[in-house]
């Protein structure tokens, strides 16, 4: 069942967690940035052939396989520029879970929905060395007929980390989330909720976000 969209009575009011949050949007720019400027060198010296070595040729095609790699990182994380910008936040109390986002995408589900609720985090390394954090919500419906009585989390099936009927949901790169989101959740005291785990490096271009 859905939950209502009015807030809880009182003695039951819900914990805002705030996504969009400063750090989240500084961290997206900078690691979209960051491909952004390692692809353009790597794609200048594919092109340029100022490639010193035995075989220039050779490596002129592995620095525009690797142009290809780092940018297609860039265009990734800029493409959730827009929803980073976004005003979005999760308001959770006993009931269970609501997602409110000024974008008509909004959702709200009793815990009751789930047979299984976890956070995910992971990490993505750079050539830079450093590695840049990703935090996904990963849903398990009770309900076969979940999607049909969710139409604005149908994006979500089957994505982002999510195994078949499974929801899957994108959060950034800021960990300090997957943390308020845990205690939050943790604090209702929902059986659904298995915790946040940590899932490891990412590699190659499935999901940042």
């Amino acid at each position: 069942m859905t939950m209502p969209s009015d807030p809880p009575p009182a003695g039951g009011q819900p914990v805002v967690v705030e996504l969009s949050t400063i750090d989240s949007r500084i961290m997206i720019i900078f690691g979209g940035a960051l491909f952004l400027g390692l692809g353009g060198l790597a794609a200048y010296g594919a092109i340029s052939g100022h490639i010193e070595g035995e075989d220039p040729g050779t490596e002129r095609i592995i620095s525009g396989c690797i142009a290809v790699f780092f940018l297609g990182f860039a265009a990734l994380i800029l493409a959730s520029l827009p929803t980073a910008m976004r005003d979005r936040s999760f308001a959770i109390d006993v009931r269970g879970i609501r997602y409110q986002d000024r974008k008509r995408r909004s959702w709200a589900c009793e815990w009751s929905e789930f047979d299984e609720l976890r956070l995910e985090t992971a990490e993505r390394a750079t050539r830079s060395g450093n590695t840049i954090p990703r935090v996904r919500l990963i849903m398990k419906p009770t309900d076969p007929g979940f999607g049909a009585k969710h139409p604005t989390m149908s994006r979500f099936a089957g994505h982002y980390g999510a195994k078949a009927g499974e929801y899957g949901m994108p959060l950034g790169p800021d960990l300090s989330i997957a943390d308020q989101l845990d205690e939050a959740i943790r604090g209702t005291g929902a059986r659904c909720y298995t915790g946040k785990i940590y899932t490891g490096m990412i590699y190659g271009l499935g999901g940042y976000a």
